[in-house]
């Protein structure tokens, strides 16, 4: 460790110490603290005193997520059905290692903030550890639109930026932040992984050939369900493809135009070359640069599909495979 340091120390506790020890819960029944073996798990604590020794339903299969382990969430919202949907909602999904993701990255966020307005901002603020989340408008809803797909895809952002993953590389990232002598302004997350990189670019490629042709286009506009395909659409493609949802041209762009702004693009043009890339213009750098933001986007918006399931999760299946089969890859490598 040295000056300014940004790591931490933390006990290593044996595990032969840990059954020595005992730690606080909270009794089921009457809600006051008790003690238990320090080594006792979740499952093994439900499994004794919530269910009478036996682990059923969601137990049997896993783990159980309660209003404790989504806690910061759970106290946010606006009423305590909604905090019982939502935990149904994880504790119905079939991943688990997005609950586990859920579970382990969830208290790490500071702060949560319920957005009253229907359809409102939403955004989690890496720099302020500050996630912000709206319900969508009644009208979406009603199409189809889950009640918690703004909440969860906040909350791929903030897997995305506290969750650490195994065997996952970042020449690309490196290289860019490298040229311009700083080491935030491209993530060294799973977004931002040579590995997904890869897969967004292979399934954009792939789209380019069949975005505009009459049948995927009436198949996208069909549903409301396709909105977070058609955002990464609108990332990929532009104002050109005409998108019904998407982030648009300024957020896209954002980190280009930022660069571009302090003269740096030239910098990452040349980074982008040595990466064996074709630079050859700005205009291609520019997409290049856009891609990490698509990146960001794609994540974001398959970890609230496959946190909410229905029509979400199958039009990332059809159209974005290749991002959506490194996501559930990657996911597996969460530490």
């Amino acid at each position: 460790m040295h000056p300014r340091c940004r790591s931490t120390t933390i006990e290593a506790l044996s595990p032969e110490l840990m059954k020595k020890l005992e730690r606080r819960a909270r009794d089921p029944e009457t809600g006051k603290l008790m003690t238990v073996p320090g080594d006792m798990t979740y499952r093994e604590w439900y499994g004794k005193y919530v269910s009478g020794g036996e682990l059923t339903g969601e137990a049997e299969n896993g783990i159980i997520m309660s209003k404790e382990n989504l806690q910061k969430i759970t106290d946010s919202m606006p009423n305590a059905s909604d905090a019982d949907e939502f935990v149904n909602l994880v504790n119905n999904c079939k991943n688990e290692d997005i609950k586990r993701a859920y579970r382990d990255c969830l208290n790490q966020v500071d702060k949560v903030e319920y957005n009253s307005e229907r359809g409102g901002e939403s955004y989690y603020l890496h720099a302020d550890n500050r996630l912000v989340y709206s319900y969508p408008t009644e009208s979406d809803i009603e199409k189809g639109e889950s009640k918690f797909s703004s909440v969860t895809h906040e909350i791929g952002h903030l897997i995305d930026y506290k969750g650490v993953f195994d065997d996952l590389t970042f020449s690309e990232s490196d290289a860019l932040n490298a040229s311009i002598h700083t080491s935030f302004t491209f993530k060294r997350s799973p977004s931002g992984s040579d590995q997904f990189l890869e897969a967004v670019r292979k399934d954009k490629a792939n789209l380019a050939k069949i975005v505009m042709k009459t049948d995927v286009r009436q198949d996208l506009f069909s549903s409301i369900s396709s909105s977070g395909v058609q955002d990464a659409l609108d990332g990929m493609f532009g104002a050109k493809v005409k998108m019904r949802y998407g982030h648009g041209e300024k957020y896209y762009n954002k980190t280009y135009n930022s660069l571009k702004s302090i003269g740096f693009e030239k910098k990452i043009q040349e980074a982008y070359k040595q990466l064996g890339f074709d630079a050859s213009n700005q205009a291609k750098v520019q997409s290049l640069v856009r891609c990490h933001t698509v990146a960001s986007e794609v994540w974001a918006n398959i970890t609230s599909a496959e946190t909410c399931g229905s029509a979400d999760l199958d039009f990332f299946k059809k159209y974005l495979p290749n991002s959506y089969d490194s996501f559930i890859s990657i996911m597996k490598g969460l530490r």
